[in-house]
């Protein structure tokens, strides 16, 4: 069990290792992935896999973000020495994840035999029977995924989330490795599906015994699964998907607009700088996340001066970051962007300092609102910013056809810049509720 009562700098060194060996993991898959899919499997092939993993994508969201929560209010709660409620918040997540993914399974039986695949999408020479078995496969993937967070959540409580956070990398590794051995080996992508899925389940057989020899009073079941509890749940998981959803509307919406409004130069132009800009917040991501579990913990013990050493700690170098970034992506800018881009796209000017400004906008926003998501108080934020980027995505509409880039960047940075406003206003919520930290139950009643 938890039982230092004080700031643990070692653990949030520890933690903050571990983020960045996950953010590594990442970007290692991610950048390796495509060139030795291709050469494996080729163009087309590799097109259908593309095609195929796109339609399971959608279902990472099908928890609604309660493993999100959960993990936040077992922390808490552990902490606070509430084993009960604990494992009350971990079977009612489980049940409902039995719920949803029996749901999502047989609409995806009635699809595979009611749909014509290869006649809805362009999978090349991938058969109609493999298309549909390497979509069965994939979803059943997601599905178990999670399951396998929700077993994340309980090592979180206890072991830490720099345990969990390795837990989570090891897994995409392992997955993200065996694609690229079945592709190697010039297997076909329904078997990269089949041994992507065994890796997954593995993993979570794994995870279930770590889980079980480290906390064996969390037990797999749905004995204490309340509907009481998972309407408690729902408001804070409703909206940290929608703050999911509203980010995804944010980077690829104006995408989508330029697509439609303007030229495709215009929009090489603004993915290329976006993606060039944007690289400083994996960096501010992987402090905030470093800090979501010392934050759940100090607010379940209690731990009034903890937590605010904390904010001061976290704030001060998310902010430190910003400021370094920023003025560092505004001297180098164009250097980079040659360097990124081959010398094909140059920088715009007043596109460029405003996108800049955006993101930065965005990272503060971001951390502040880390806190408030640590003990799930983070509701209205969440629903704030759902609204928001809708307003801000029909801006875009109005203004990229006489501002275009310009116009696009502006209406996301006041995005941002109503965002900070909105979480200046949320953190002193916090601090009052702070004040009465030793009677909070953890998620508000």
């Amino acid at each position: 069990m938890f039982s230092r009562r004080n700031l643990n700098a070692r653990r949030i060194g520890a933690g903050f290792s571990a983020q960045v060996f996950n953010q590594l993991v990442t970007i290692a898959v991610q950048l390796l992935q495509v060139p030795v899919l291709l050469r494996g499997w080729g163009t087309d092939t590799y097109g259908a896999w593309l095609v195929l993993a796109s339609i399971p994508a959608f279902l990472t969201l099908s928890d609604l973000g309660f493993t999100l929560v959960a993990k936040n209010e077992m922390t808490i709660r552990v902490a606070r020495r509430d084993f009960a409620g604990a494992v009350e918040t971990f079977q009612t997540v489980f049940g409902l994840l039995l719920l949803v993914s029996a749901a999502i399974f047989g609409v995806t039986i009635l699809s595979i035999l009611a749909f014509n695949f290869t006649d809805l999408f362009h999978l090349g020479t991938v058969s109609e029977i493999d298309s549909k078995c390497v979509l069965l496969f994939s979803i059943a993937n997601v599905l178990m995924c999670q399951f396998f967070l929700l077993i994340c959540a309980g090592i979180r409580c206890e072991a830490g989330a720099p345990v969990e956070t390795l837990w989570g990398a090891a897994a995409r590794l392992s997955e993200g490795l065996i694609v690229m051995a079945v592709a190697t080996a010039h297997g076909g992508i329904l078997a990269a599906a089949i041994f992507a899925l065994v890796s997954r389940i593995l993993f979570l057989i794994a995870a279930r015994a770590y889980l079980r020899s480290k906390s064996p009073w969390i037990s797999l079941s749905v004995k204490h699964c309340k509907k009481s509890e998972m309407r408690r749940l729902l408001h804070p998981s409703a909206s940290f998907m929608s703050v999911a959803i509203a980010n995804a509307l944010l980077l690829q919406g104006p995408v989508t607009i330029l697509g439609s409004l303007s030229t495709p130069a215009m929009v090489v132009i603004y993915s290329a700088t976006r993606t060039l800009v944007r690289a400083g917040t994996a960096a501010a991501n992987m402090l905030n996340f470093t800090f979501v579990a010392e934050y759940s913990m100090a607010f379940g013990k209690g731990d009034k001066k903890s937590f605010k050493l904390l904010e001061l700690i976290h704030l001060g170098a998310v902010f430190a970051l910003i400021f370094v970034y920023s003025i560092s992506i505004l001297v180098f800018g164009e250097y980079l962007l040659h360097l990124y881009t081959g010398g094909k796209v140059d920088i715009s000017i007043p596109f460029f300092p405003t996108l800049v400004a955006a993101v930065a906008a965005e990272m503060v926003w971001s951390a502040l609102m880390t806190p408030l998501g640590a003990v799930n108080h983070h509701t209205a934020a969440g629903y704030s910013f759902s609204g928001l980027s809708v307003v801000g995505i029909v801006i875009c509409v109005v203004l990229a056809p006489s501002h275009s880039l310009t116009g696009i960047a502006a209406a996301i940075l006041a995005v941002h810049l109503c965002m900070c406003l909105i979480m200046l206003r949320g953190a002193a919520a916090l601090q009052t509720r702070l004040a009465n930290i030793d009677l909070a139950p953890g998620l508000p009643s």
